[in-house]
């Protein structure tokens, strides 16, 4: 590098250093402002403002946008309000911040000794309910089985591998991913399950209607095994809805679904 190529790059460096600085310190670069945006809507959030979120969120007005922090915030209102969930804490420049949230659904249902967990998709505790839980088609999908998990709200469960299939069964009667879409789905698949019995090699529904599903494998290729389930349950005539069993697995890679028919 001769001299002057030299010269150029340290000069080069110390005004990025300095601009750097400025820019840091300025206050054109601090929040100003903080808002809360809803992706969905909401029924066991709708008492909390957006106002006492911002309050509890931890993000402080006058903080230098660069240096917000976002996950801790993030952390704080998820354990909070176990039903938040928040998916990005946006930075619009040069001085807003946005928080983008939902509100978690209640999808699964676990008893413990004289009472039961409300769950969501991804087995976060949403609630602790005193007594017996009884299953109905709207409310959780109760589940059953072998497993360890937290007790308090705002956790989540530690499951088995074989239920860990349970949090991409939502995914599986999805289309896309539009919220109103997604919110229809989900609906339609807590009128459908019951319940749901967790063994290593496969899970047992109970539906409504009557017939009973048995999926195989169920960590392998979930998203297809569902739509193999839409399909078999599809070609059933309406007495068959009410009794036997659909059985949904795989072979030399392939999935299969079969129908069983009960004497």
């Amino acid at each position: 590098m001769t001299p002057k190529n030299k010269i150029l790059t340290i000069s080069l460096s110390v005004l990025s250093v300095i601009v750097l600085f400025v820019v840091l310190s300025s206050t054109v670069f601090t929040v100003k402002k903080i808002e809360v945006n809803w992706l969905s809507s909401k029924s066991e959030l709708f008492e909390i403002s957006n106002k006492t979120i911002v309050s509890e969120s931890g993000l402080n007005y006058g903080t230098n946008v660069f240096f917000v922090g976002k996950q801790s915030s993030v952390d704080k209102l998820e354990k909070k309000y176990p039903y938040i969930k928040i998916e990005n804490i946006e930075t619009v420049f040069p001085n807003k911040l946005i928080i983008h949230a939902q509100e978690r659904q209640e999808v699964f249902a676990v008893n413990l000794e004289g009472c039961h967990l409300i769950l969501d998709s991804q087995f976060k505790v949403l609630k602790k309910v005193s007594g017996e839980f009884i299953s109905s088609s709207t409310n959780a999908i109760l589940i059953g089985g072998d497993f360890n998990f937290s007790q308090d709200a705002g956790e989540k469960l530690t499951i088995t591998q074989n239920m860990v299939s349970l949090a991409y069964l939502e995914d599986g009667f999805y289309k896309n991913r539009d919220e109103n879409e997604n919110t229809q789905n989900l609906t339609l698949m807590k009128n459908f399950l019951k319940s749901v019995q967790c063994f290593d090699t496969k899970l047992i529904f109970q539906t409504f209607l009557g017939v009973k599903i048995e999926i195989y494998n169920p960590t392998l290729s979930l998203q297809k095994k569902v739509a193999m389930l839409n399909y078999v349950f599809s070609t059933l005539d309406e007495d068959q809805k009410q009794t036997g069993t659909i059985i949904i697995g795989d072979r030399n890679g392939k999935v299969q679904g079969s129908y069983t028919k009960h004497e």
